[in-house]
């Protein structure tokens, strides 16, 4: 496996957040979707901790992952889920380890700077 390194991308795109703003245009709307998102991560998060065995739960998992990550802007989030997906579809779970361990602290640093951006 080559050595990643995710710190190069933004935690989170506040043009996308901005984005959703004006879409959601009540602050308690734009909280609701955030709510979910996080509730959603943890759920992938969970299952991808639990999946380094089975290639197409992890793929599942790691790609639900990305998917919502994006349209919220979680750029790294998204990043680091779709090496993880790229292994589940690669079946190259032996890389899978290295790759998790980035995902839980990207995780909470995210959520750590959008919980706070979504209170503004």
């Amino acid at each position: 496996m080559d050595t990643f390194s995710f710190n190069d991308k933004p935690l989170l795109d506040l043009a996308t957040l901005g984005s959703l703003r004006e879409i959601y245009s009540t602050p308690e709307e734009l909280k609701e979707i955030v709510d979910l998102f996080v509730a959603d991560a943890k759920k992938n998060i969970h299952e991808i901790s639990v999946s380094f065995n089975d290639a197409d739960a992890l793929r599942h998992a790691a790609h639900s992952l990305k998917g919502s990550s994006s349209v919220i802007g979680a750029i790294r989030l998204a990043e680091v889920s779709f090496q993880i997906e790229i292994c589940g579809r690669n079946n190259q779970l032996q890389n899978v380890p290295s790759f998790y361990q980035y995902l839980k602290p990207i995780y909470e640093e995210t959520m750590t700077i959008l919980l706070k951006e979504v209170e503004k």
